[in-house]
């Protein structure tokens, strides 16, 4: 998954991707019959609402984009859209056409999956956290051993392990997949996680860890 996403040029954009996605759906459906255009219509919005659940999950270094794409482009097309279809079919005027109301229809999608993936997200981080202090925290287990985080299903980062400067264990994962990610840490003498802005307090991670 990560180098699907990381295939995209990188010209483009913050949530270009999702507003071309929208718009080529909006139009390709005006070619088909309006049975197939509502199925096909489902099935694009289905498709980009499940792209964005698992994005909102762990975003493979697309925040940026999927923060303009899903929390400001999609709840501004279902606003504009839904009001558009709502002054034609009770009203009759303005007829602005069926695009609005489509991109409307195909953004609901992606709001919702952003929504229902951003609480997966916080539970995802629960569980990981949990699996951490099951595994990870046990010397027997080579660091490059250590289990994939519960970050979504495709291509989830792996926990890794390292030691302070002093000697002390920690076990981290990232947040996000930016360069510069949020991350959960806890150490080897404390009962609480943490979250650091920017890198854990790791003087060194384990060789072989991810």
């Amino acid at each position: 998954m990560s180098a699907v996403l990381a295939a995209a040029p990188s010209w483009l954009p913050p949530g270009s991707l999702s507003v071309l996605a929208i718009l080529v759906v909006a139009l390709f459906a005006d070619k088909l019959q309006d049975i197939p255009r509502r199925v096909w219509l489902v099935l694009a919005g289905l498709a980009l609402g499940l792209l964005a659940f698992e994005l909102a999950r762990f975003d493979h270094g697309w925040g940026r984009e999927l923060g303009v794409g899903a929390m400001i482009v999609a709840p501004l097309l279902v606003i504009f859209g839904g009001s558009a279809w709502a002054v034609r079919r009770f009203y009759g005027w303005p007829d602005l056409g069926d695009g609005l109301p489509r991109a409307a229809f195909v953004s609901l999608f992606i709001a919702a999956g952003m929504l229902v993936g951003t609480r997966q997200h916080e539970a995802d981080v629960l569980a990981t956290q949990a699996l951490a202090d099951a595994q990870a925290f046990d010397a027997k287990t080579a660091a490059k051993d250590l289990p994939l985080t519960r970050l979504g299903w495709l291509g989830p980062p792996r926990l890794r392990r390292g030691a302070t400067a002093e000697g002390e264990r920690v076990v981290a994962f990232p947040l996000s997949g930016s360069e510069s990610p949020p991350w959960r840490y806890r150490r080897a003498g404390s009962d609480a996680w943490a979250t650091s802005t920017s890198a854990p307090p790791v003087d060194r991670f384990e060789d072989g860890a991810p």
